[in-house]
């Protein structure tokens, strides 16, 4: 097992099955990545060479993902929740915040704030 951008990723698996388990690279996006590296996404992770390795290490580390993309998707929240506004009531009441109706749905999302 190796780890990129804090995440395991198995040896086993094919390399865009694999890459799936980065918090913010689903399945079209790992399989963009593998052909941008003229890696075949089918193939495994432990076949892969150090400079191919390398390059990918270097391409995921340019983008936003993992940790990165969680603490800033955390800091967008807590800015709406101080600046008070709509969205950010209804994240602070545990509601949902997109315009979904609440009277017949949304039953996850209020069972959660008990």
């Amino acid at each position: 097992m190796a780890v990129i951008l804090d995440s395991f990723i198995e040896d086993n698996k094919p390399l865009h099955l694999s890459l799936t388990s980065i918090f913010g690279i689903g399945y079209s996006k790992s399989k963009k990545i593998c052909y941008q590296l003229g890696i075949q996404p089918k193939c495994n992770f432990s076949l892969l060479t150090r400079n191919q390795y390398k390059k990918l290490r270097k391409l995921l580390n340019s983008e936003i993902t993992g940790k990165r993309l969680s603490r800033s998707i955390n800091a967008n929240i807590t800015a709406l929740k101080k600046k008070r506004c709509y969205r950010g009531t209804r994240h602070r009441n545990k509601l949902p915040v997109r315009g979904q109706r609440t009277h017949s749905n949304a039953k996850t999302q209020k069972r959660i704030r008990r």
